[in-house]
């Protein structure tokens, strides 16, 4: 096989941990995938995870991750308003908010309203929150679809780009990578863009998939999906954090209402 270094250690020794000859129950599906193969390896140094196969998905999440998941802006309506409704013990999107919201109270220790920008909205449902909770939040996504829902529907505010070739519009308390880190192939890169919008004392909260709660449930997790370029560890989340430019204040791991195994950190300025 090909020698294939850790895009986060740089390391090129791993273990093959999965194989995949079709896509496992749940994973969405693509027409432009003719053939389907490809393997989970786990760097021994980093235990970071990385999707390896030869399917392209440069235009995942500037299109065709929409079209394939919503169809059309109705159905992103009411998957969005599906959301929405869960009851607060089985929303993901309501435990990540207390969260920041706790930890957030005693960084700044102050009263007024903090700033946030959320990377890579999608729906929205977490800005949407945020924004219920009266703090001032701004949503930036990729795709123009997403952003005029959550401009037009939510009356949020938006912005629509690359977040890799944006230059900072102003700068933020905190800034959210919920979900988002996996599904580039640069996340060193991606996380120290941040620091150009962040405000002097703020924080950078991320949530990224926990490989190695992962691997003990099987290869059908969704944390393995096709649509990951990586699935973390907590050594190479602190490794990645080190190499963007930050240092972790807080790093826990936990299993969501909606059972995904997730790492979460916040992370400030070296």
């Amino acid at each position: 096989m090909k020698s294939i270094r850790c895009p986060i250690s740089g390391d090129d020794e791993s273990d093959l941990i999965f194989s995949y000859k079709s896509p496992p129950v749940g994973e969405m599906k693509f027409d432009s995938i003719k053939l389907y193969k490809r393997e989970i390896r786990k760097f021994k140094i980093s235990s970071h995870y990385i999707n390896v196969h030869s399917i392209n998905l440069d235009n995942l999440y500037s299109g065709s991750y929409v079209d394939s998941t919503y169809k059309n802006s109705d159905k992103l309506v009411k998957t969005f308003k599906k959301i929405i409704s869960l009851p607060e013990d089985q929303s993901d999107n309501i435990g990540r908010y207390n969260k920041i919201k706790n930890f957030t109270n005693l960084w700044f220790n102050k009263k007024s309203i903090p700033s946030l920008l959320d990377v890579g909205s999608g729906l929205g449902v977490f800005p949407y929150i945020v924004n219920k909770n009266r703090w001032d939040c701004t949503a930036l996504d990729p795709d123009p679809r997403s952003i005029s829902h959550i401009k037009n529907n939510l009356k949020i505010k938006g912005i629509c780009g690359d977040f890799f070739k944006m230059k900072p519009t102003k700068k933020f308390d905190i800034i959210t990578f919920n979900k988002v880190l996996e599904h580039v192939k640069d996340p060193i890169k991606m996380l120290s863009l941040s620091i150009n919008w962040l405000k002097k004392g703020g924080l950078v909260y991320i949530e990224i998939p926990d490989g190695e709660m992962a691997e003990i449930h099987g290869k059908a997790r969704e944390e393995f999906f096709l649509e990951h370029y990586h699935v973390f560890s907590i050594i190479s989340t602190a490794m990645m954090a080190s190499k963007a430019g930050y240092k972790i204040e807080e790093i826990s791991r936990l299993k969501e209402p909606s059972s995904k195994f997730t790492i979460r950190a916040f992370l400030s300025k070296n």
